[in-house]
């Protein structure tokens, strides 16, 4: 089980815990109305619950309470307030207090009013709120393989318009980074560095050898069936002829690819371009291949 996995069961598990026993205290002192709204208020929070969209810890090394995320997921207290009309407060006690434990605001009045007309008691509702443990896993290096095929369209000062055709293949290693997100799911992000080799072959022109170094960026918070990413790095030519010779240059583009499928598949679209003394080649390549 990932740290994602094991921290979102342990949140429903203190949830079910607290309607267990919430649900279980007398309310005899309570009037009819007091009794239906709490009620309502709990059969919310078993919905909230079988949901399971949590808030997550992303500010803290040691679990804290999260009354509402960045992304805009509420803790079981906010959901209830804002399930019975009370936006305008889970955004105020969000912007104050986004970090408190209910007991720390037993003075607000508003909250305090929210409670005693659903018959919640400052203790009943602590019991509820959970604090929510990061589980960020630590970064890893592994090593990355990719065989790509590259189709480019471009131009050349020395030969006009190009078409491409190129097979590659690169080699590297990539560090990455793992966590959790609201539901449980993994959420994925990475640094690569890989060196590329490709055989490119211009129509009408002739062949070269292509190398060049690729540092890939994959923004944290991709899920982990699914990344996009940037790169780029240097990139040089050498033709088979020796004439004109070697060129110099880098390339940039964007990609988005599939790792964890039984065909992982990537694909890229690329700018590239190459100078040398005697003129300069400029080519839009779009790739696709495999990535391990």
């Amino acid at each position: 089980m990932s740290p994602a996995e094991a921290e979102h069961r342990r949140v429903r598990a203190h949830l079910t815990d607290a309607l267990r026993a919430v649900r279980a205290a007398p309310t005899d002192a309570l009037t009819p109305d007091r009794r239906a709204r709490r009620r309502a208020a709990l059969g919310a929070l078993a919905r909230y619950i079988a949901a399971g969209r949590f808030p997550r810890n992303r500010v803290a090394p040691t679990p804290t309470p999260v009354f509402v995320d960045a992304d805009g997921a509420r803790c079981a207290m906010a959901a209830l307030i804002g399930y019975t009309g009370g936006d305008a407060l889970v955004r105020r006690i969000a912007r104050e207090h986004n970090l408190a434990y209910v007991e720390q605001l037993r003075g607000d009045p508003e909250l305090g009013a929210w409670l005693d007309h659903h018959g919640i008691s400052v203790a009943e509702a602590a019991r509820i709120q959970p604090a929510y443990g990061a589980y960020e896993e630590p970064s890893r290096w592994q090593p990355t393989v990719s065989v790509v095929a590259s189709a480019a369209a471009g131009a050349s000062t020395e030969s006009g318009p190009q078409l491409a055709l190129a097979p590659a293949v690169r080699l590297g290693v990539r560090r990455v980074s793992r966590g959790g997100d609201d539901h449980g799911n993994s959420r994925y992000g990475s640094l690569a560095l890989t060196a590329e080799y490709a055989r490119s072959f211009v129509i009408g022109v002739g062949g070269a050898h292509r190398v060049g170094l690729l540092l890939q960026w994959e923004p944290a918070g991709n899920s982990s069936d699914a990344q996009w990413y940037l790169l780029g790095g240097p990139l040089a030519a050498i033709d088979d002829d020796g004439e004109p010779g070697g060129a110099w240059g880098a390339q940039l583009g964007a990609g988005f690819n599939f790792r964890t499928r039984t065909v992982p598949l990537l694909f890229e679209a690329m700018l590239q371009g190459l100078g040398r003394s005697t003129g300069a080649t400029l080519q839009v390549a779009v790739n696709a291949g495999v990535v391990w």
